[in-house]
Parts: C-alpha cells; sequence; structure tokens
C-alpha cells in the first residue's frame, strides 16, 4: 500500500513498556518476585489456605475460596421469595481470613493480627503484660480508616470551640500585631473561572490587604520523602 500511494510510514519509540529504563525496571521487579515466591512458596501439594504474605495458615471456617459454591447457594435461596421480604443473613456468607479474626468496634469490624502480636511477645522476651495494653487490631482505628487509609483531619472541630473559648471574647491586643496565614486560608477566596495565575495572585493579594492590612502568607510544601499527606494526595490523583 506505501508502494502504491507512494506515502512512506515511520514511527518512533512511543510505548513506555518498550523503553529501556521500563524493561530494566520490568527485569528488576521479576527477579524481586521470584525471589519472594522461593522464600515463600505458594505452589505447594498442601491444599490448606494459607497467607502468601505472612506464610499464616488459615483456620477450617475459612472458605472463601468456595465463594462461586457459596453465591449460587445464596442466589437459589432467593428464587420465588419477596424482595422486600427477602434477608441476607451473614452467616451465609463466605468468609475470609480477615473476616475470622476481627472485632466488632461501633458497628466496625476491625482486623485482629493475633500472629503478629505473638511474635512481637516472641522478639521481646515474652512481656505479655507490654503489648497487650493495646488494641488487638492491625491498625489503630482512631487514626486509621482502613490499613491504608488515614482519617483526614477536621480542623473546623478545633476551630468551633477555640471560637468559643473565654480567651476568644477579650478584646484583641491593642499594640500592633503581625498576621501570619495559613495559605490553606486563601481558599475562600472565590475564584473568576477562566482566570489566569496572575489575576488570581491579584485576588489573594486584594483580599489580605483589605481584611488584614499587612499579613505574612505561608504556604506549606512536602519533601519527596514519605508524610501524614500522603493518603490524601493517593485520592486527589
Amino acid at each position: 500500500m506505501q508502494q502504491l500511494t507512494d506515502v512512506k510510514y515511520s514511527t518512533g519509540e512511543q510505548h513506555k513498556d518498550v523503553t529501556c529504563s521500563r524493561v530494566t525496571r520490568d527485569s528488576k521487579d521479576t527477579q524481586e518476585v521470584l525471589l519472594y515466591l522461593s522464600q515463600i512458596n505458594p505452589f505447594t501439594a498442601d491444599a490448606s489456605l494459607r497467607n502468601i504474605a505472612t506464610g499464616v495458615t488459615a483456620p477450617p471456617s475459612v472458605n472463601v475460596h468456595k465463594s462461586k459454591t457459596i453465591g449460587n447457594r445464596i442466589l437459589a435461596s432467593m428464587e420465588g421469595e419477596s424482595v422486600a421480604s427477602y434477608i441476607f443473613r451473614e452467616k451465609n456468607q463466605d468468609v475470609t481470613m480477615e473476616t475470622n479474626s476481627s472485632i466488632k468496634i461501633q458497628d466496625e469490624h476491625v482486623h485482629v493480627d493475633l500472629f503478629q502480636r505473638l511474635v512481637i511477645i516472641g522478639t521481646n522476651n515474652g512481656e505479655f503484660q507490654k503489648v497487650f495494653d493495646h488494641e488487638l487490631c492491625q491498625y489503630p482505628p482512631a487514626l486509621f480508616d482502613s490499613v491504608n487509609s488515614i482519617r483526614l483531619t477536621t480542623k473546623f472541630s478545633l476551630a468551633d470551640p477555640l471560637w468559643c473559648s473565654a480567651a476568644a471574647k477579650h478584646p484583641g491586643p491593642s499594640e500592633t500585631v503581625q498576621y501570619v496565614l495559613d495559605g490553606g486560608a486563601l481558599r475562600r477566596v472565590p475564584l473568576t473561572k477562566g482566570a489566569t495565575y496572575d489575576q488570581i495572585c491579584e485576588q489573594y493579594s486584594a483580599y489580605v490587604t483589605k481584611k488584614y492590612g499587612k499579613a505574612t502568607v505561608v504556604f506549606d510544601g512536602y519533601n519527596d520523602t514519605s508524610s501524614t499527606k500522603d493518603c490524601v494526595h493517593e485520592e486527589i490523583t
């Protein structure tokens, strides 16, 4: 077709999967997986269920590998039943290793990693009291919604009692003060659709000048290292 139409076609290295850096990285990742599987080999004649990360063997009550059979049984029990009266019972659901080792805290099932706790005891000269003084869960539910999701801060919950406190009702200082603003405070400034960066900067400056006269605005940032904001950044992206 190229000879017939006298049109030449050529292409460059467009796919990321074929670049040298990507091939090198994939090869390195493959070697790490092979090394890991050589230490904890899941491909054995043992028919019991095991956690591939920890090597913990599941108890007989875990039946998640029979999910299809359990699902078909639930569908069969729904035949001829009224939609309004049918109840999905928890006892009919499959049981995973996590649900089998969890406790209920305020209507929420929290995973209990007793195996990890016992390992800690073994490495701390059997100090049972010290280890079991804390909750038997994999993560502190007061700080995390799940094992990979930290709870977001509700700054307004702290601001409300501060404004209502006795100190807030006293008159401000009579001497000249220096205002220091968090950059996040400028989010309350309504932005014009299609505004440029210069126009937004002018809006911010006008707002600060009108409300505070003269103030220092601090914009915080994050380095390449891990921080408590990583979870929020992942949700935004």
